[in-house]
């Protein structure tokens, strides 16, 4: 079966079918840690975190309103 590799960020992906690849694991959990630094310095709280089938999204809150960020890889 031919392996498929993807860019992303700089970073690159393996496709394994069916799974979440170890290096999307790590591209995911890097992600995390980034919103978070980030929404900080706006005044928003990383509440949620969830990642699919090389896909992940964050939930946000501030003191009045919730935001989403969604992110697909090609």
């Amino acid at each position: 079966m031919e392996e498929l590799y993807r860019k992303c960020q700089g970073k690159t992906i393996k496709d394994d079918y069916g799974k979440n690849s170890k290096e999307f694991i790590d591209f995911a959990n890097d992600m995390k840690k980034s919103m978070k630094i980030n929404a900080a310095k706006y005044g928003l709280r990383l509440i949620t975190f969830e990642t699919g089938h090389y896909d992940m999204c964050g939930y946000f809150k501030d003191n009045e309103t919730k935001k989403v960020c969604i992110f697909f890889i090609p």
